[in-house]
Formats: C-alpha cells, sequence, structure tokens
C-alpha cells in the first residue's frame, strides 16, 4: 500500500504538472482516484486507484483534495484527484426576457439558492447546485414558484467543483 501525506499540487493550476499530466496521460501513465466531493473533504481515506494501487491518503486537517490534485509524481507514474459526478440542479435564467426581467430573476434567483446554503457552481449562464434526492427537486422547484416562467431548470449529473472564495454558512 502506498501512503500519501501531502498534494504535490494540481493539473488545473499549475501549468507544469499540467504539461507533465498531458504527456503521462497519452503513455498511459496516469492513475485516478475517483471520491464523492464529500470524501475529498475527509483527511483520511483508503482508496485504489483505477489502475490498481492501493493508496492510504493522511492528509493535515482541514485539507480538502481538489479535482486535479496530484497525490504522486514519479518518472513514470503520476496519481490524480478526479470525483465522481453528483446529482445537481442547473438553473439558466431565459435569454429572452427583457433587461429588467433578467435583473429582478437574477436577484431571486440568488436569494432563493442563497437561503438553501448550498454551494453553487458557476459554468456559463448556468448556475448549478447539489442535491440528495428526489424530493428536494420538488421542494426547490416549489421556492422558485414566483420566477418559474423566467427561469429553465435542469436536472443532471456532472462533476461539481463549487466555486471558491463563496463561503457556504448555516444560521
Amino acid at each position: 500500500m502506498l501512503t500519501i501525506i501531502s498534494v504535490i499540487g494540481n493539473v488545473k493550476s499549475d501549468k507544469k504538472l499540467k504539461d507533465v499530466y498531458q504527456k503521462l496521460s497519452r503513455e498511459n501513465k496516469v492513475e485516478k482516484v475517483l471520491l464523492s466531493r464529500m470524501d475529498a473533504q475527509r483527511t483520511r481515506i483508503r482508496r485504489t486507484t483505477d489502475a490498481g494501487t492501493d493508496i492510504a491518503i493522511t492528509l493535515e486537517h482541514d485539507t480538502m483534495l481538489q479535482y486535479g490534485d496530484v497525490l504522486l509524481l514519479e518518472d513514470n507514474k503520476m496519481i490524480v484527484v478526479e470525483y465522481e459526478p453528483e446529482d445537481v440542479l442547473g438553473f439558466k435564467i431565459k435569454n429572452e426576457l427583457r433587461s429588467d426581467e433578467k435583473i429582478s430573476t437574477a436577484i431571486k434567483l440568488g436569494h432563493i439558492i442563497g437561503n438553501l446554503h448550498r454551494p453553487i457552481l458557476i459554468k456559463g449562464d448556468v448556475t448549478y447546485i447539489p442535491i440528495q434526492s428526489e424530493s428536494e427537486v420538488a421542494n426547490i422547484r416549489r421556492n422558485l414558484a414566483p420566477i418559474l416562467d423566467y427561469i429553465d431548470i435542469q436536472h443532471t449529473r456532472i462533476v461539481f467543483e463549487p466555486e471558491e472564495g463563496i463561503e457556504v454558512h448555516t444560521h
């Protein structure tokens, strides 16, 4: 078993690591450890990579593994963290609305989503939030009733990487 005690860097934010990642990927020398977003928040994890390497991850307290984190880098091998896709709702304000309707809808949508105390992910003009169950979808649609005619909602599965710098809190 391989023990990992720190993260080397991230292929998404470090150009040198990204270049090495691309090179090793072409040579089929990148192993991936697949984690749920919730598991990535744990500091002690034991997993097997997609190539069968048994790893134990033991990180400092309050460390969260990010998508693209490099756990091991050797001449002929790299182990990288990937997140499992999860259920999300995506919200998009309809394009055909007038400017004032778009602004009003955006403010109301932000208020309603904010009251859910969930992390968000923004991709283009779609805002995503993670969901845990189908019953949640019905509740969220009920809360959005005043603006349903102004937004499109999609229920899908994606790799959810929350926006950085936006704190989720409770009251």
